[in-house]
């Protein structure tokens, strides 16, 4: 597992920036403006919030509603923790991050959520992230689909510890693993992920480390295996040293959690 440093401009907050930034018509009525949604807090924190943020969040929100009708290669495929971006129109199929409570466990964590309306599959991975929370949608395949999720929170001696991590969720055996994991941030062309005969082959070309700039080629080739303990078996990977350390995201139980967003 890649545990160095990364720096990556968060596409999320790209949106959110240029959406924010755009020119609204004059301040709805926030009662009505969006119909059977519930009221984000900036509407109804007046304390800690004023009309301009209100109304920004309602923008939003109506930018969000509006994707839904964006076909699928066209849509911009982000959320926020407790909102499930539509992958695939056709099929209802979504993503999204939600903050869960866990039986057994002492505190609240972040799971993300897969699957369709009747069909979900919910796996725990990581703790709750006070200050943000992001997925976006890298490739969605009939057999899988690659995404990246950003984790913000407050570190222990202050400041803010910015975690990432690239998942791929393989829709056949339902299992998400968890390709690469680093702090900071990083920039530069994604990695890329293609599926053939079984065979899974991911690369990140021209990865730079944080620590000496250096550039160099992250790649696994990896099957879903249920021979290995891991539920992975690779046949290529890039540091022999470090071998096949993908990890398999175990699925949370339906009885074992309760969504608090």
């Amino acid at each position: 597992m890649i545990k160095r440093s990364m720096y990556k401009n968060s596409y999320y907050s790209l949106i959110i920036g240029l959406i924010l930034g755009m020119s609204f018509p004059a301040f709805a009525d926030t009662t009505t403006a969006i119909p059977k949604v519930k009221e984000p807090v900036e509407c109804t924190d007046s304390q800690n919030y004023d009309q301009m943020d209100c109304q920004r969040a309602l923008d939003l929100i109506q930018w969000t509603k509006a994707q839904e009708k964006v076909p699928d290669h066209q849509r911009v495929l982000v959320a926020g923790l407790g909102e499930d971006v539509l992958v695939e129109k056709a099929t209802g199929y979504r993503i999204g991050t939600h903050k869960v409570r866990v039986i057994g466990h002492q505190k609240d964590g972040v799971a993300i959520k897969i699957g369709i309306q009747n069909d979900v599959a919910m796996f725990l991975v990581s703790g709750v992230c006070d200050i943000d929370n992001s997925i976006e949608v890298l490739k969605n395949t009939p057999d899988f689909t690659l995404f990246y999720e950003e984790c913000t929170s407050v570190a222990r001696r202050g400041g803010q510890d910015n975690l990432f991590y690239y998942y791929s969720f393989d829709k056949q055996s339902k299992r998400l693993v968890v390709l690469l994991q680093g702090e900071g941030r990083s920039g530069g062309k994604e990695p890329t992920q293609t599926f053939t005969n079984g065979l899974y082959k991911f690369l990140w070309r021209n990865y730079q480390t944080l620590e000496n700039g250096k550039y160099f080629s992250v790649y696994y080739d990896y099957k879903i295996s249920d021979t290995t303990e891991s539920g992975v078996k690779c046949t290529r990977v890039w540091d022999k040293d470090a071998g096949c350390d993908i990890e398999t995201v175990p699925a949370l139980a339906p009885s074992k959690y309760k969504i608090l967003d």
